[in-house]
């Protein structure tokens, strides 16, 4: 993981539900969305770099 809590040393390879990822609720299904949308604008992010 890197400091944005996001992102992994693995391009295209990102995270989401883990316990306190970014904050106390991202393991929990009421919580991940926030992470979810994170990661998916990461990714649009990437192919849009592509």
């Amino acid at each position: 993981m890197t400091a944005d809590d996001l992102t992994t040393g693995v391009p295209g390879l990102f995270f989401c539900g883990v316990h306190f990822l970014r904050n106390r609720r991202s393991s929990l299904l009421w919580g991940v969305g926030d992470d979810a949308h994170l990661v998916a604008h990461a990714l649009a992010g990437d192919q849009a770099a592509a």
